[in-house]
């Protein structure tokens, strides 16, 4: 109803009952009161018809529904705005919440299946962190054990093998003591080749030596010998 109807009809009444002023006093009161109960009564129906109408009823949804977005906004997983806004704004927030219920249980799944896995992989990356704490201990007792160091380069390319750990840096470690061993070795053999060859050319020259002696003491004995002929032939002819 509208307010002017409302105040046409309020205007009839009272022309009523100013019309009604020689009755008597009871009956008076009773017109007053039924209209101040009338009046009340319209008034109440006019507020109750303008709050609950459409207008106010869809602006009242749209201030409820922000409100709840915005408590949304901070916090995605809030379970009472989520179950609002599912029911009052179905038309946008519904198909999100199945589509993301959905997805949570894929993953879910997909996370179970992964932490499985991680968990098995975590027992045998610690199994192969032992080994090589072992493995490196008995390498730092015996350095150039052979059989040693092939084991730690094996286990240094191994996946499970951290960066961090000592054993990752071995195989550098033993491709430079490597080239210092050829390096070395062949010092080495080229020290020993001029040991060898100064020590045959010592015994050459004493050799030489003894040669040279010995072919001097026998042209001595051969002289001596020409002389001796020589002699006894002089002798023999005197």
């Amino acid at each position: 109803m509208k307010r002017s109807e409302a105040t046409s009809e309020w205007r009839v009444l009272v022309r009523r009952a100013s019309d009604r002023r020689n009755c008597c006093p009871p009956l008076l009161a009773l017109t007053l009161a039924s209209l101040q109960v009338f009046l009340a009564l319209k008034i109440q129906r006019l507020w109750k018809t303008r709050i609950w109408s459409t207008p106010f009823l869809r602006r009242h949804h749209q201030l409820c529904v922000e409100a709840w977005e915005e408590k949304l906004v901070k916090n995605h997983f809030n379970m009472k705005v989520r179950k609002k806004l599912a029911y009052f704004a179905k038309n946008k927030w519904r198909g999100v919440f199945m589509y993301e219920a959905s997805r949570v249980i894929v993953i879910q799944k997909f996370y179970r299946a992964v932490m499985m896995k991680w968990l098995w992989f975590a027992a045998v990356r610690q199994k192969h962190i032992s080994a090589l704490a072992s493995v490196y201990a008995k390498w730092k007792r015996k350095p150039y054990n052979l059989d040693l160091r092939a084991q730690c380069e094996e286990m240094a390319v191994h996946k499970n093998t951290p960066e961090t750990h000592n054993m990752f840096r071995l195989p550098a470690l033993f491709f430079e003591q490597h080239k210092a061993a050829l390096l070395l070795q062949r010092t080495a053999r080229v020290w020993h080749a001029k040991a060898v060859i100064r020590e045959m050319m010592g015994k050459r020259k004493i050799a030489r030596a003894k040669l040279q002696k010995k072919m001097a003491w026998k042209l001595q004995l051969f002289g001596r010998q020409v002389r001796a002929r020589a002699g006894e032939r002089s002798d023999t002819i005197s």
